[in-house]
C-alpha cells in the first residue's frame, strides 16, 4: 500500500513514472494503473487512441468499422487491459480522440462528416444499453461525463436504478442530454439516495422550473 501511494506520488510526473516501468515486473504492474487512470486527457496522442481500439472486442469494433467505413489498426496482444484503470471517463474526449486518429494523415477526410456519423453511433440503442451496463458493473470509475447522449425515459429509469446500486462513481455529468423535469427527478432520487456521488451536473438540459426545484429539495435534505 505504502508502495502504491509513493508511485501515486509521481501522478503526473510522466518521465519517472515510465522508467519505473523499466525496472522490473511488480514496478511496471504497479505503476500501469496510475498512467491509465485519466487516459483521455491525452486524447489528441494518436498512440494512446489506437491502444485504446484495439482494445476493443469484435461487437465493439463492428460498430465503428460498418457505419464509418474504416480500417481499425491491427497489432499483437496487449499486455495489460488498459481501459480498465481508467477512474475518469470523458465521451466528448472519447470522440475527439477518435476523430484525431482517424483524420492523421488524410486531409480530404470532412470533418463534419464524420462528427454526424459518430454522433448516429453514440444515439443507438445498444451503445446506450452498453454504457448503462458499463456503469453497472464498474468498481474503478470515479467520474463519467456524457455528452449530449439523448436518453430515453426507461433508459433514465435505468441509469437510475444503475445509479443507486453503484459504489464507486462520485461524479456524474450529463451535459446537453435533453433531459425534462421528470428524467431530472427521477435522477436526482438516485443521486439523494447513492452514498458515494457526490457532484451532479446537468447542464444545459431542459430541467426547468420543476426539476429546479427537486433539486433545490435534494440539496436541502443532503444538508440535514
Amino acid at each position: 500500500m505504502n508502495a502504491f501511494m509513493k508511485y501515486n506520488y509521481l501522478k503526473f510526473h510522466f518521465r519517472s513514472l515510465f522508467l519505473c516501468l523499466l525496472v522490473n515486473r511488480q514496478w511496471c504492474r504497479n505503476v500501469i494503473p496510475i498512467l491509465w487512470c485519466e487516459p483521455l486527457c491525452y486524447c489528441d496522442d494518436k498512440n494512446l487512441m489506437r491502444i485504446y481500439l484495439l482494445s476493443l472486442n469484435t461487437e465493439e469494433k463492428a460498430s465503428l468499422v460498418v457505419p464509418l467505413n474504416i480500417l481499425l489498426p491491427n497489432g499483437r496482444k496487449l499486455l495489460f487491459k488498459y481501459t480498465s484503470f481508467a477512474t475518469v471517463i470523458s465521451d466528448y474526449d472519447l470522440e475527439e480522440g477518435i476523430i484525431n486518429w482517424l483524420c492523421e494523415g488524410n486531409e480530404s477526410i470532412d470533418f463534419d462528416e464524420f462528427y454526424d456519423k459518430i454522433f448516429r453511433i453514440r444515439k443507438h440503442d445498444s451503445n446506450t444499453k452498453t454504457l448503462l451496463k458499463t456503469v453497472h458493473k464498474t468498481t474503478t470509475i470515479t467520474s463519467l461525463d456524457l455528452f449530449q447522449i439523448e436518453f430515453d425515459f426507461e433508459e433514465i429509469r435505468s441509469l437510475a436504478d444503475v445509479l443507486c446500486k453503484n459504489t464507486s462513481l462520485t461524479s456524474l455529468k450529463l451535459y446537453n442530454c435533453e433531459l425534462d423535469s421528470e428524467e431530472t427527478k427521477i435522477l436526482l432520487k438516485a443521486f439523494y439516495e447513492n452514498k458515494t456521488l457526490s457532484y451532479l451536473d446537468l447542464s444545459y438540459d431542459n430541467i426547468g422550473d420543476e426539476g429546479i426545484k427537486a433539486f433545490s429539495d435534494v440539496l436541502y435534505k443532503i444538508s440535514l
